[in-house]
């Protein structure tokens, strides 16, 4: 894997509200910025991100939270490309594609079983 802090888009957001890319196109937040303290670091390991996962799968109920929990999904997905992880990243984009379109429905036990599936590949490879 390379080294993700030396790549221009290192700047990421680790907060109880959103985890993924700043967004931002600067790096200095602006005067009257709604965000008083700025939560931007290195990237957190692939691994790590994807324990974040297994825990957000508790919240992913509802058509909302199931939601929410696809964009988590996804930035992960960004995460995995960054490190230089395609076969993970395109398994966590299908990943949150079927949850887009199934936000309705309780998937929580084909999200653990995705993830399982994942975590023991990845154990495989290394």
């Amino acid at each position: 894997m390379r080294n993700v802090s030396d790549a221009p888009a290192a700047r990421w957001i680790d907060h109880q509200s959103y985890f993924g890319p700043d967004r931002r196109l600067r790096a200095v937040l602006r005067v009257r910025e709604r965000r008083r303290l700025n939560f931007c670091s290195h990237p957190p390991t692939l691994s790590r991100a994807l324990r974040k996962l297994k825990l957000g799968v508790l919240d992913a109920r509802g058509h909302k939270g199931v939601g929410d929990f696809a964009d988590l999904v996804r930035n992960v997905a960004i995460l995995a490309e960054l490190y230089d992880a395609p076969d993970v990243s395109d398994r966590l984009n299908w990943l949150a594609r079927r949850l887009y379109a199934h936000r309705d429905e309780d998937k929580r036990p084909m999200i653990y079983d995705a993830l399982d599936r994942l975590h023991a590949d990845m154990d495989v490879m290394h």
